[in-house]
Formats: C-alpha cells, sequence, structure tokens
C-alpha cells in the first residue's frame, strides 16, 4: 500500500481483484487517494487501468478485496448510487447526447439536484471554467469539437456534484495544446474546491505536471508507486515507458 498519508483519504482500493464476468483483469490492486489530490494510474495499454476505474464506480466486477468512499465499501454497488455519492467516471469515449443542446446536456447532469439556486451556481461556475461553452450554448453537443465535448462532459460531472472524478485518458485525441488547457482547468478544481482526481493518462508529460502521486500498472498489478519526482529521479519511470 502507497504512504502518501493517512488523513483525509477519500477513495481506497484495498487489494482489489476486478474485470469481467468470471475472468479478472486486474490482481490485488491497492490505491488511496486523497481529499483535493491528483492521483494516476499508468501503464501501456492492457494493463488494467480501464478495467481498475470501471470497477471502482461499478461498471467491472469486484471479485475480492474492496472499495472504500469515504471509509465505506462500495464494491459493485450500482454505478447511480455512487453519482449521487458525487463519484463520477468520465470514460474515454465522449460522455454528451450528441443531438442535445450544450445547455440540455448541462442540466441533465444536474439531474440529482433539487435546489434550483444550487443549479444555478454550479451553472455558472461550468461557464466560467469553460468560457466556450457559453458561446456553443444552443448548439448540437455533437457540433463541437473533440476537445470541447470533453470540456462539456467534464461540465456535465460538475453539475452532478462530482467531489471525486475519475478520468480515463482525458487527452486522448485532442490537440497538445488543448490537452494542457483541460489539465489546468482540472488543476484550477482541485485546488479552488477541493475535488479529487484519480486519472489514467498514456501522456506521461502530462500526468507528471498534473499528478502529486503515481502508480504504475504492469499486466493486472502495481509494479510501482510514489510522488512524480521521485520516481523521475530514480530514473524508473522512464524505464517502464
Amino acid at each position: 500500500m502507497g504512504t502518501q498519508g493517512s488523513d483525509g483519504i477519500v477513495l481506497q482500493l484495498e487489494r482489489v481483484r476486478a474485470g469481467y464476468g468470471g475472468r479478472p483483469v486486474v490482481f490485488d490492486v491497492s490505491l488511496q487517494l486523497r481529499r483535493g489530490s491528483v492521483v494516476a494510474l499508468l501503464g501501456h495499454n492492457g494493463a488494467g487501468k480501464s478495467t481498475t476505474l470501471r470497477a471502482i464506480v461499478g461498471l467491472a466486477r469486484v471479485h475480492a478485496g474492496a472499495v472504500l468512499l469515504d471509509g465505506r465499501d462500495i464494491a459493485n454497488r450500482p454505478c447511480e448510487e455512487n453519482i449521487r455519492d458525487g463519484l463520477v467516471y468520465l470514460p474515454q469515449e465522449r460522455a454528451v447526447f450528441g443531438e442535445l443542446s450544450v445547455r440540455d446536456n448541462l442540466l441533465l447532469g444536474a439531474q440529482v439536484v433539487k435546489d434550483r439556486q444550487a443549479r444555478e451556481q454550479r451553472l455558472e461556475r461550468v461557464l466560467t471554467l469553460f468560457p466556450v461553452l457559453r458561446e456553443r450554448w444552443a448548439q448540437p453537443a455533437r457540433t463541437l469539437s473533440g476537445g470541447q465535448q470533453r470540456m462539456l462532459s467534464v461540465g456535465i460531472a460538475l453539475m452532478a456534484g462530482a467531489k471525486v472524478l475519475l478520468l480515463d485518458e482525458p487527452s486522448l485525441g485532442l490537440a497538445p495544446a488543448v490537452a494542457q488547457s483541460l489539465m489546468n482547468t482540472i488543476r484550477e478544481l482541485v485546488k479552488s474546491e477541493g475535488l479529487s482526481v484519480l486519472i489514467v493518462e498514456q501522456n506521461l508529460r502530462l500526468a507528471l505536471d498534473l499528478a502529486q502521486y503515481l502508480y504504475i500498472l504492469r499486466m493486472g498489478q502495481l509494479v510501482l508507486e510514489g510522488p512524480p519526482q521521485e520516481l523521475e529521479e530514480q530514473h524508473q519511470l522512464w524505464q517502464l515507458f
């Protein structure tokens, strides 16, 4: 288990074995995410990174171990219940409704929020973070660029009240400048609102710049962990990638 410190742990995996059907893909994975921090889960394609995220939110089967959200085991709990508790997963695919307008996509994200004033405050916050969504307010989501759709999907998560955000390769398919802008916004959310982020990212440099702690998966098992600077200084990261 990692030694990030025990204070403020919002999400914790304890020796999780998970996969699809009866076939495990990840084995004995243990990790921690502290409130208001960014942790990156890295590894080659097929290492089990996406499966780990999907297991956390109930989209892949947890065969053994525990998934703790604020100290409560949520392993194999329905995804809808996790969203109500602020645990939101954004897959690699653009998580938007293409035929609906930007406005309607954002308001759909706020369905679980009953207080009108709270919805309006969240909406204004999202539009301030992503001004392009205000400009494209009435357009169908399918007409947005890839980067704009990714911004919209993050906006939907914020409208749903995300406290813990699981991001699966958010920079995939984005131009470098757009990807960097998105990471800057995520960093701002972590700093200003205490958002906790577990990110899977193929772009090693982006992950190193954003995360405070790294876990490295290989063939479904954790093989390395630690703060980015420490792993870089030991030249361990570049031997794995």
